[in-house]
């Protein structure tokens, strides 16, 4: 969160994203990203000297649900596996099966 508070104030004393860049280190466009958020979240620099690390964090980084949700049926897994299971047991004729391509 330290890299997070130098880049909010080098940014409001008016520098660069490529002199923040120099400065702290960190990628340009995490640079730019994190100037986003700031100005997102519209709070000030004193704002963000008050905020312990964790509280900091949040600000920046809220949680997101991890888990996506497909709109798509799962397939039954199961039938699947006894239906593989079945056939493993069946015996083909390979060559009756080559024969006919």
């Amino acid at each position: 969160m330290r890299s997070v508070r130098d880049i909010v104030k080098y940014h409001s004393m008016g520098l660069s994203i490529r002199k923040i860049h120099d400065a702290t280190g960190v990628a340009k466009s995490t640079v730019a990203d994190y100037i986003k958020r700031f100005k997102e979240l519209g709070l000030s620099i004193e704002q963000i000297d008050v905020l312990d690390d964790d509280a900091l964090k949040l600000q920046f980084f809220p949680d997101v649900a991890s888990v996506v949700v497909s709109r798509k049926a799962m397939p039954n897994f199961n039938y699947i596996h006894q239906e593989l299971k079945l056939r493993k047991k069946t015996k083909v004729d390979t060559l009756s099966v080559v024969g006919r391509v």
